[in-house]
């Protein structure tokens, strides 16, 4: 194995001398290794830190996303009673395997349910509204409804709770209107159904 080569997103590789499977991670801390042990001036080792920096941070962030989708799983199945499942790679399964009933960060796996929303989870700082429903309009199989939910984080000014974290949902109103039943939403004053 050449300990020098380029590791990408998600690459494995194998130690042919060893047999060991290696992460990307673990690849790049093997690589600054060699190279402070071998070349303790190469240029290369101060990108390799910066490569290893970010893959922390970017597995930190996979982890979050995961975690809400897990709770807008169980918000789900509170609400309508039907368990999903999570879509492998967080929907990019489902891009590479050319899947089209499985894109979307949540879906059924019971084929004798016709589920309608396309669910896209975000928990990010920074909100960026138009890339993830270009994004969830984008993966959206025709049948189904396009759905983003978000999540605030709560708010802190000088150690005290300023806005609590809450969860929010983003549809397209003519979406929303066709969902949501008018008797739930309207409710007539006392006096209004006596007349």
């Amino acid at each position: 194995m050449n300990i020098l080569g380029t590791a990408k997103r998600n690459t494995v590789a194998v130690d042919t001398q060893g047999g060991r499977n290696l992460s990307r991670h673990k690849i790049l801390q093997e690589q600054i290794e060699f190279l402070e042990e071998h070349d303790p001036n190469n240029e290369k080792i101060r990108e390799l830190k910066e490569a290893l920096k970010k893959s922390k941070k970017g597995r930190k962030s996979r982890r979050k996303g995961s975690n809400y989708e897990r709770k807008v799983k169980a918000l789900l199945k509170e609400w309508i009673d039907i368990d999903l499942e999570r879509t492998p790679l967080s929907g990019g399964f489902a891009k590479r395997k050319n899947l089209k009933s499985v894109k979307g960060d949540l879906n059924t796996l019971d084929e004798d349910m016709n589920f309608l929303l396309h669910i896209e989870c975000k928990d990010q700082l920074k909100w960026a509204i138009k890339s993830w429903w270009k994004q969830a309009v984008d993966d959206c199989p025709k049948e189904k409804i396009p759905l983003i939910f978000l999540h605030q984080n709560q708010e802190n000014r000088d150690g005290k709770r300023v806005q609590e974290a809450e969860d929010f949902v983003f549809i397209r109103a003519e979406d929303f209107f066709r969902l949501v039943d008018r008797n739930k939403i309207i409710k007539y004053k006392e006096e209004k159904k006596n007349e």
